[in-house]
């Protein structure tokens, strides 16, 4: 299994205090990695700003935000995993407009990928409505566990 780890890097994160978010995040999750669960498995991160959505090799990416990132490219990409059946972890500030975009995937899609809210300023209601998994960044083991978890039992349930 891969999981998939896509880090928002928009210019949002230039403001309130959250320029250090998502390397913050990006540590986060390299440390658990290390798990037992994690260490059997491939986890690639990637970095989403614009019309770009690319894979990272390490977190200096993280620290160029700027930008509007574009969600058509957000949800062609969960798409694409999908179908192969590899889980998600969106990391976001959500700080956007465009939350139709994620709500309007399948919901075999939805089910997929889950949203870990970084920043006081996150809009929690908002994220609800697209109906995916939501985390905190405090969160992040649970966010994790539940797409290794989920994902195994998806596997299991295909043969």
């Amino acid at each position: 299994m891969t999981l998939n780890v896509i880090y928002d890097c928009s210019g949002s994160f230039c403001f309130r205090g959250k320029k250090n978010l998502p390397s913050y995040a990006y540590n986060m999750m390299k440390s658990l990695s290390q798990r037992d669960e994690l260490v059997r498995e491939t986890v690639d991160y990637y970095f989403w700003q614009e019309d770009v959505l690319d894979k990272l090799s390490n977190s200096d990416k993280l620290m160029n935000l700027n930008g509007r990132s574009n969600y058509y490219v957000l949800a062609d990409f969960l798409k694409e995993k999908s179908k192969i059946g590899e889980p998600c972890i969106l990391l976001t500030d959500g700080c956007f407009d465009s939350w139709n975009v994620l709500s309007e995937l399948s919901e075999i899609c939805r089910k997929n990928v889950v949203i870990v809210l970084l920043g006081s300023d996150a809009d929690w209601q908002l994220a609800e409505m697209c109906g995916i998994g939501l985390y905190s960044l405090a969160d992040l083991p649970a966010a994790v566990n539940h797409q290794i978890i989920f994902n195994t039992i998806q596997e299991r349930d295909r043969f």
